[in-house]
Order: structure tokens, then C-alpha cells, then sequence
């Protein structure tokens, strides 16, 4: 049986389109970071534990970062860290910090611009999400009811064990090939020049966001930008 959390199926209406854009998370669709709630509240007992491990992983360590992102280390592993565990507190339940990334991964706010111009695209394209991410992201966002108001489908690296600009063939290849579309009728939206590289020696056509706010200028600029690919 196939999870629907892993592999969405395309809405009837949605799955007569034979394009697709793809939505980076991350700089993108929302801009928050993890723990943003820990990291912004400088009270917290554990902000300084929080701050030691995010610098360890996007600074430091970027194997532990990758790995995590590949769905190769789990969560839990990632907070059970040295770090972590030094500032233990009684007061929090044992995985506090491991739930509490999951509430803000439920509850974190999306770009109200980009999913304006979303909700339009999709009266003739597929929407997907496709982002680098951790273990449990595609299952609770796609628990998201806003997130299913326009989007088709989720595609994440923990899921298909490839960060995009790895192995973009990898990475898309497979919902490309599922639904029948040519990686030239495939757009992507991001913030990470190496993805958008990577997308487009793929086959496929890349828009570069350079920053948060023109996200849903940059969507909206889509009919311009397609290559049209081969009749299906």
C-alpha cells in the first residue's frame, strides 16, 4: 500500500496537468529556523544548548547536517547530542525539544505572497513542495490543511535518501516519471543557486528567489519562463 504522506497522489483535476512547479521550503515557502521559537527567546533553558547545536550542524559539521537532511540520522539522534544533554532540564518532558521542533514544523507560517500565486498556478499546473528537510517533515506537513489547499504533493530528501543538488535525477526523477511528465514541462523555485544548477542541467527550468518577499513575484513570472516540452 502506498503511504499518501509519502507519495501524494495528484488531485483528478490536477492530474491532467503535464507540468509541474516545484517549491523549495526553506527561504522559499516559509522562513522560519529550526527551534525558531528556543532560538528567539533568550530566557529559554535551552537557548544556549539549541544555539550551540544549530551552529554545530549549518556552521560546522555539515556531514551531521546531510546525513540528517538524507534521513541517514534521526532526529532524536540529532538532539540527544552532548550539547543537549548538559542542559537537561527536569521541568521538560523527556523529547521536548524533538516534539517541539515537530509542533513548529505544524504550525510554522507560510509566504502569504507565494501562496497566493500558488493557488492561482495551480488552475494549470501541479504544485509540489521539494525540499531538503528531516525525517518527519513531509508527514506533518502534509497533515496541513493549507498546505494541501494547494499543493499536489510533497517530495523530501529524508524521504527519497538524495538532497537535490546531489542527484536532481534522483530526487525528481521518480514523481516526474509517476505522473508522466517531461522534466522540461518542470519548473523550480529556490533559494540555493547549486539546486538550481543542478535542476537545470537536469532538464528542467530554474527560477533563483533572491529573497523571501519576491517569492510569489518570482512564481507569477512562470508562463514566461516555460520551455514548452513534448506533447504527451
Amino acid at each position: 500500500m502506498v503511504d499518501r504522506s509519502q507519495h501524494p497522489e495528484p488531485t483528478a483535476q490536477a492530474a491532467l496537468f503535464r507540468r509541474v512547479v516545484f517549491v523549495d521550503w526553506h527561504g522559499v515557502l516559509s522562513n522560519l529556523n529550526f527551534w525558531d521559537s528556543i532560538e528567539k527567546n533568550h530566557k529559554h533553558p535551552y537557548h544556549r544548548a539549541v544555539d550551540a547545536v544549530r551552529q554545530r550542524i549549518f556552521d560546522g559539521d555539515t556531514a551531521m547536517l546531510q546525513s540528517w537532511m538524507r534521513g541517514e540520522v534521526t532526529t532524536n539522534e540529532v538532539v540527544r547530542s552532548a550539547a543537549m544533554l548538559r542542559v537537561e532540564d527536569r521541568r521538560f518532558r523527556p523529547r521536548f525539544l524533538e516534539r517541539r521542533l515537530l509542533e513548529e514544523c505544524v504550525r510554522e507560517p507560510l509566504n502569504a505572497s507565494l501562496v497566493r500565486a500558488l493557488r492561482e498556478l495551480a488552475a494549470s499546473w501541479q504544485i509540489v513542495i521539494a525540499t531538503d528537510n528531516m525525517d518527519f517533515f513531509q508527514e506533518m506537513a502534509w497533515a496541513r490543511r493549507d498546505i494541501r489547499s494547494f499543493a499536489d504533493g510533497i517530495i523530501s530528501s529524508a524521504t527519497v535518501g538524495v538532497l537535490k543538488a546531489e542527484s536532481p535525477e534522483r530526487f525528481f526523477g521518480p514523481w516526474l516519471r509517476q505522473r508522466g511528465i517531461d522534466v522540461r514541462n518542470a519548473v523550480l523555485i529556490d533559494d540555493s543557486r547549486a539546486n538550481c544548477d543542478a535542476f537545470e542541467r537536469f532538464g528542467g527550468t530554474a527560477i533563483l528567489v533572491d529573497s523571501y518577499g519576491r517569492a510569489g513575484e518570482a512564481a507569477l513570472e512562470l508562463e514566461k519562463l516555460q520551455r514548452p516540452g513534448p506533447a504527451i
